[in-house]
């Protein structure tokens, strides 16, 4: 069976899913941002996402890994999670990496069908809500921008978070997510099987006495060792 790929490439992951600063496009409660596509939807980037959010934020973000994966090992649900990289039209076509969850991959789906392509197309989203309150609506400005190939981001993935185990520890502890989850070492090992329950001791049969040529024979060997 072929491995299954952390971060996937297409829009077919949006029909799997069941009925989820800095470079990244941020918008707030009330917001409405006019944006652009940079790629069509068989180009999107999407992955089961583990989010823990804290109360003094920071919160870390990162792809779940299947296997040993220490957000699962929390007990943290992953959910669906796109990424595109976009134009922000009202900032002079800023390069911004726009991350998503499925309502808005849906209806984004519904435009690239319609457009027969999302690619330079551009389109409103607006927020209202705060936290699981949050509604988010998309729709088409009816305008249309060219897309320079240049300003596609070529370092996506690796601004969606780490893909493995050590990096994920090493965020979650950065964080101050995690305090307890450590890797089980040789002397937890080593502990376990001190503390294991000692094997019964078969009874030894007694050996008969030898005879005085062999007692003998015996007390030559040590003087030779000595």
């Amino acid at each position: 069976m072929a491995k299954r790929s952390v971060i996937r490439k297409g829009s077919k992951a949006i029909s799997e899913v069941s009925a989820g600063a800095g470079d990244f496009v941020k918008i707030s409660d009330g917001d409405a941002i006019d944006m652009a596509s940079l790629l069509n939807l068989d180009e999107m980037l999407s992955v089961d996402q583990h989010a823990i959010w804290l109360e003094g934020g920071n919160s870390p973000m990162f792809p779940c890994i299947g296997k040993d994966c220490p957000g699962c090992e929390l007990g943290n649900g992953a959910r669906f999670r796109a990424f595109l990289p976009v134009y922000l039209i009202k900032e002079g076509n800023m390069v911004k990496l726009f991350s998503f969850g499925i309502s808005i991959a849906r209806a984004l789906e519904e435009l690239d069908e319609e457009f027969g392509g999302l690619a330079g197309n551009v389109f409103r989203v607006k927020r209202k809500g705060t936290g699981l309150n949050t509604t988010y609506t998309v729709v088409a400005l009816g305008k249309k921008t060219k897309v320079d190939e240049d300003d596609i981001p070529d370092d996506i993935e690796e601004k969606i978070g780490p893909t493995t185990r050590k990096t994920i520890l090493a965020l979650l502890e950065e964080t101050g997510a995690i305090e307890d989850l450590v890797e089980e070492d040789e002397d937890d090992e080593e502990e376990e099987e001190e503390e294991a329950p000692p094997k019964k001791k078969k009874k030894k049969k007694k050996k008969a006495k030898p005879k005085k040529e062999e007692e003998e024979d015996e007390d030559d060997e040590d003087w030779d060792d000595v």
